[in-house]
């Protein structure tokens, strides 16, 4: 796996910034390990992530097994995180596919080609007091 992953606090969120080339569902797996870790540090529930800058595998199959990947590989809070995935447009059959899955079992995860979108779906009802 070719990638890096770097995170910023922002006002409400986490920005976390994937580059690089994600080759296999293996290292789908293992990118997902990098973004949990940076979550984890900076204990935010509100996750935005710029994959604006990385290439993903293209195989449906692949993100069917990476949303089974986050229930056996991760505490059960992982379902209480708020996550808006940017990526480019050549990506987005994938993403909407990767986004029905994680919310048909349980995630809030959603996929967006606007960050400027994903940023006002990550913080609606950020002043009250559960997300």
């Amino acid at each position: 796996m070719d990638v890096t992953v770097t995170s910023v606090n922002k006002p409400g969120y986490l920005l976390i910034i994937s580059t690089g080339n994600v080759a296999s569902t293996e290292e789908l797996f293992g990118h997902s390990q990098l973004v949990y870790a940076e979550i984890i540090k900076h204990q935010q529930k509100r996750i935005l992530l710029d994959n604006l800058g990385a290439k993903f595998p293209t195989q449906f199959y692949s993100y069917v097994e990476l949303v089974d990947h986050y229930s056996i590989a991760f505490p059960p809070e992982i379902r209480t995180f708020k996550i808006a995935a940017v990526i480019v447009e050549e990506y987005m059959e994938f993403g909407k596919f990767w986004e029905t899955i994680a919310v048909n079992r349980g995630f809030r995860y959603h996929a967006f080609t606007s960050f400027e979108d994903a940023q006002e779906w990550l913080l609606e009802g950020a002043n009250s007091l559960t997300l």
